[in-house]
């Protein structure tokens, strides 16, 4: 079975709305309204440490301190070394954490142990794991880390 797996580090720029958490609904519904093309996604309920860190080891590395979301992207920031330690912790603690049903209202979540199957019962089915935001700059600046999951010709590359 052919599986594509996408995985993206991206940063969404948003003016200050004040309160994190509603910032944090407004972050996450725009990321997710534009995920699918052929199924609904369902949502993972915790984040693959391993994947992250791959994405992470980017940033670790990075001297210089500029961050691009995509390689091919002439968007980029700098980051000051505060920003890069403050991602990197904030980012490590929620591995932890979950999601819950009432952290999406249109969105299902699946536990992390089924996630393999389900998308082996249907080559459209889809899967998104995604991080909270971690907002930078007075919440003008968001560091979300997204996976999108699909398999077979219905894979998609960016």
């Amino acid at each position: 079975m052919k599986k594509i797996i996408i995985i993206i580090l991206f940063f969404v720029f948003y003016p200050s709305f004040g309160q994190t958490e509603n910032l944090s609904k407004i972050v996450l519904n725009d990321i997710l309204k534009n995920t699918y093309s052929y199924s609904k996604p369902l949502i993972t309920n915790k984040l693959d440490s391993t994947s992250v860190e791959y994405h992470l080891k980017r940033l670790i590395e990075n001297k210089k301190g500029y961050f691009v979301s995509n390689k091919n992207s002439i968007d980029k920031i700098k980051l000051t070394k505060t920003e890069q330690k403050s991602i990197i912790t904030d980012i490590r603690k929620q591995y932890s954490s979950e999601w819950k049903k009432e952290d999406f209202e249109n969105f299902e979540i699946i536990n992390d142990q089924e996630s393999l199957e389900y998308l082996k019962q249907n080559n459209k089915n889809t899967l998104v794991t995604i991080s909270k935001p971690i907002f930078l700059r007075n919440d003008e600046i968001a560091f979300v880390f997204f996976a999108n999951y699909c398999c077979l010709e219905y894979g998609r590359t960016e």
